[in-house]
């Protein structure tokens, strides 16, 4: 799992590469749950290079969203690989990401 982090004055995106599965879970959640990294803007979660995703991985990303609030910030999501989609899709999770196309 390789994330990569970018802050403009408007929005944070994160870029989410390889698996995010239980595996990948506490060494992705250490990356990924940085507070005070431009959470309290816009941010752009991009799943397009994600593998493979499981439950474990869906959590996390409802803990990004819910760090992301409580830091006054609006998660969305963009580019989702057809994985992450599926799994999304599965859990009735499509909504509650915002996903945009």
């Amino acid at each position: 799992m390789n994330i990569s982090r970018r802050t403009t004055a408007k929005q944070t995106t994160i870029k989410l590469t390889g698996d995010l599965t239980i595996y990948q879970a506490a060494e992705a959640k250490a990356s990924l749950l940085v507070p005070d990294t431009g959470l309290d803007r816009k941010v752009v979660l991009n799943l397009e290079q994600v593998e493979e995703l499981d439950t474990a991985g869906v959590q996390l990303l409802m803990m990004l969203q819910r760090l992301v609030g409580q830091h006054g910030g609006e998660l969305h999501t963009s580019g989702l690989s057809e994985s992450a989609e599926q799994v999304l899709s599965a859990l009735h999770c499509l909504e509650r990401f915002n996903v945009k196309e």
